[in-house]
């Protein structure tokens, strides 16, 4: 999994699947790992994800894609993340 449709912000990795529990930015394209099933949230789904760094969280399902991209992570655009 990737992450993806950010329009180049990126998309904050939670320490929960709750929108304010941010732990940090994953840029477009970072590869992710899932760790657990899908789980809903503040409203959204949420993938339960390791980063290849090994940061554990949780990023929104509409933020995600299945496809490879074949690109490597794009840099992130300030104030933009999702």
């Amino acid at each position: 999994m990737w992450v993806a449709n950010t329009d180049g912000g990126g998309v904050y990795l939670r320490n929960s699947p709750h929108d304010g529990d941010r732990a940090g930015v994953l840029a477009e394209n970072t590869p992710l790992t899932v760790t657990g099933e899908l789980v809903e949230g503040d409203g959204n789904n949420w993938w339960p994800v390791r980063t290849q760094d090994g940061m554990d969280g949780y990023v929104p399902e509409m933020y995600t894609t299945q496809t490879d991209p074949k690109a490597p992570p794009a840099p992130v655009v300030p104030d933009q993340a999702k």
